[in-house]
Order: C-alpha cells, then structure tokens, then sequence
C-alpha cells in the first residue's frame, strides 16, 4: 500500500493545506465543540467505517495519520 497523503490529525476536518482532499470526512459540517472534542481515534474511525486504510504515525514529533484513498 502507497500512502501518499500524510497530514496532520486535525487537518482532516480544517481542510488544510488546502491541496489535500480528504474524501468523505473534509466535507463534515463540525461545530466548535464538536471540533474541540474529537480525538485522533474518532477521526481514523470516521476514516475507516468508510473502508479507508489509514495508519497512525509519529513523524517529527507530530501526529499524523497516513491515508491511502484506495477504497477497500
């Protein structure tokens, strides 16, 4: 498996840097709360209920989730 898209945790829903398309979890509508609240285990959960493969990284001390948008 090839993940090329590596961003950081909160990036998925902030839609930054704004090249990166994150299908299906970028297009969320969060509230602030809801936003403040979630953690990186939701996020690769929301990921992988919709068949994404993703994997948890540590890279340069930063928390960032790899994600190869081959649906499976």
């Amino acid at each position: 498996m090839n993940y090329k898209t590596i961003v950081p945790v909160r990036f998925l829903f902030k839609r930054r840097p704004y090249d990166v398309e994150i299908v299906g979890v970028s297009n969320l509508f969060l509230t602030r709360e809801e936003y403040e609240a979630l953690t990186d285990e939701m996020v690769l959960k929301l990921l992988r209920d919709q068949c994404h493969n993703v994997i948890r990284l540590i890279r340069e001390g930063e928390n960032v989730i790899g994600v190869d948008f081959k649906q499976y």
